[in-house]
C-alpha cells in the first residue's frame, strides 16, 4: 500500500500535467474531511456542498499554484475557509440591506 503523502504528491503532479482522472482520485482522498471541516463552520447546512464544490473547482483551476509535496488538504481547507467567510459576509450584508429596506418602508408609511 502506497504511503498517503506519496500518493497525494503523485496525484498532484499528475493533475499539474493535465491528468483530470488523477484530480478525481485526489478529491476522493479529501472530500469527507473537507465536508466535515465545512460542516463544523457553516451556519446553514446547504452551504456544505456548495463550498466543497467551489473549493474543488478553485483547486483544479489553480493547481499549478500548489506546491507538490506540501499538504493538499491544508491548502483546500484554507480555500474553503476563505470561500465560507466570503459567503457569510455576503449573507450578512444581504440581511442588513433587507432590514434597512424594511425600516425605510415602515418610516415611509408612518
Amino acid at each position: 500500500m502506497e504511503d498517503p503523502a506519496v500518493l497525494e504528491e503523485r496525484l498532484v503532479l499528475e493533475v499539474q500535467q493535465g491528468g483530470l482522472e488523477a484530480f478525481g482520485h485526489l478529491m476522493d482522498l479529501h472530500v469527507r474531511r473537507l465536508r466535515t471541516f465545512i460542516a463544523l463552520k457553516a451556519p446553514v447546512p446547504h452551504l456544505i456542498d456548495e463550498i466543497a464544490h467551489d473549493t474543488f473547482v478553485f483547486a483544479y483551476h489553480n493547481i499549478s499554484r500548489f506546491q507538490a509535496g506540501t499538504s493538499f488538504f491544508a491548502w483546500i481547507r484554507a480555500v474553503a475557509e476563505n470561500l465560507l467567510r466570503a459567503e457569510i459576509q455576503r449573507f450578512s450584508r444581504e440581511q442588513s440591506n433587507q432590514l434597512s429596506y424594511i425600516e425605510y418602508r415602515l418610516l415611509e408609511r408612518a
